[in-house]
């Protein structure tokens, strides 16, 4: 998201009053009326958006000013959530409309933006250019089109993370938020050389040879850090002891290294010979639904994802498999997929194949599923698994999670997939394997 910010804004419109209304119309309205996919169909970063949602004759009856001064608890009061407008923003927006409507600034402040944009995405690939990797930004929770700062990745890329390169993230050290060097050949002297990165808050060194020289080296850069994956490193069984700042982070990933002798068995190893637990996840923007395989500790793979559309909250319930579990044991397709139905309206229900093998099917009510009772993903509560443990989603944090706590209440299971939903969730349901 780009902000232009009021004086940048006032400069081009020439209206400080109406400058400071324009502003608080990106901030709080871009989220959803800007860009592709805009919700009702009105675009706030195009002129026609703007030309039909202004009524030069009657201001106060213009569908945006309509909205924006319906109370809070309106169903359709504007923005749904968050912080409204000022009386003050509307009230310019209506003099401005009063005035005859001059799309003139409006064109000025859409300009303004779209050229940010293109200076941004220009450093973006110099950036990637100089450093040899992906530079992306990543969303802000619970919106989609905000950027909170970057990420850089060696992942997957053909140039190595060199100590020249690493050094040079020092151009984007106050943006910088997430850093993957996953399967890649880093070593501790490249870790060694690294920046000050204060913005810093999550590392992948997954299948990496660094070890804990080079874990210590990082922590000294990243005073915010909060989530660190070693999974199937070199770090060694006193890594704790030796840097024992880690003991701090909220997420440390562990598994399958020698530091993990002594910690708790991973949750679902009494279940191994079962099919590994599944997430029916719609993002917090409700437009993707996906169904996650947990293929090890905190990593997730998508077995199917689908973009929806609806005015309302889309709930998906999952009707389980097309056969029996025996079945698809017996004949070798036991591969997480099955039948998800998304409800899109009161009477609207669409059914899809997880496997992609049947397209989808409209229905006016949830369907019968033979055998099975329709579980849906929903957040009005606590989900209770066969196990007898809970299931909740904290969403009042700045990732929501998915925590499964048992019958103590100790948490055993947290979920935190903040690289594929960067945006958090709306709704989670747990699917369980079981025989």
């Amino acid at each position: 998201m780009i902000a232009l910010g009021s004086l940048a804004i006032a400069a081009l419109v020439g209206d400080g009053s109406l400058a400071s209304a324009l502003e608080a119309v990106q901030q709080r309205c871009f989220e959803c009326h800007a860009g592709s996919g805009v919700k009702g169909g009105l675009s706030l970063d195009t002129l026609d958006g703007w030309r039909s949602s202004v009524d030069i004759a009657d201001p106060a009856g213009s569908e945006l000013l309509y909205r924006l001064g319906l109370p809070a608890d309106d169903p359709d009061a504007m923005p749904p959530q968050g912080e409204r407008l000022s009386k003050a923003a509307s009230l310019s927006l209506e003099n401005w409309m009063a005035k005859g409507g001059d799309l003139a600034p409006i064109e000025d402040f859409l300009n303004g933006i779209a050229k940010q944009r293109l200076d941004r995405m220009r450093f973006l690939e110099a950036q990637s250019k100089a450093l040899g990797a992906s530079v992306s930004e990543v969303r802000a929770p619970g919106n989609v089109r905000a950027a909170s700062g970057l990420e850089v990745s060696w992942s997957h890329r053909p140039s190595p993370p060199t100590a020249r390169r690493v050094q040079q993230l020092e151009a984007v050290a106050s943006e910088l938020v997430e850093l993957s060097f996953a399967g890649t050949q880093v070593t501790d002297d490249v870790l060694a050389v690294l920046p000050k990165l204060p913005a810093l808050k999550r590392v992948h060194l997954e299948r990496t040879a660094v070890t804990g020289r080079g874990v210590a080296a990082l922590l000294e850069r990243a005073p915010a850090l909060a989530y660190l994956n070693l999974h199937s490193t070199s770090v060694q069984a006193d890594l704790l002891d030796a840097v024992p700042d880690l003991q701090a982070l909220p997420t440390l990933i562990l598994f399958n290294t020698p530091a993990e002798v002594e910690r708790r068995e991973h949750p679902f190893a009494a279940i191994a010979g079962f099919q590994p637990r599944r997430l029916l996840v719609v993002d917090r923007a409700g437009t993707r639904v996906a169904l996650l395989r947990e293929v090890g500790l905190d990593t997730y793979e998508p077995l199917w994802e689908v973009a929806v559309e609806s005015d309302s909250d889309p709930i998906p319930y999952w009707l389980g498999g097309t056969q029996s579990v025996e079945t698809e044991r017996r004949k070798g397709s036991d591969d997480g997929h099955g039948r998800v139905v998304i409800q899109l309206g009161p009477q609207r229900f669409v059914e899809y194949d997880t496997r992609g093998k049947a397209p989808a099917t409209n229905h006016t009510k949830l369907p019968a599923s033979p055998g099975r009772t329709a579980q849906p993903a929903d957040r009005s509560g606590p989900q209770r698994l066969t196990s007898g443990h809970r299931v909740i989603i904290l969403t009042e944090r700045e990732r929501p999670q998915v925590v499964e706590k048992n019958a103590t209440g100790e948490i055993v299971w947290t979920f935190t997939d903040v690289k594929r939903f960067p945006e958090g969730f709306r709704r989670v349901l747990v699917i369980e394997r079981t025989p």
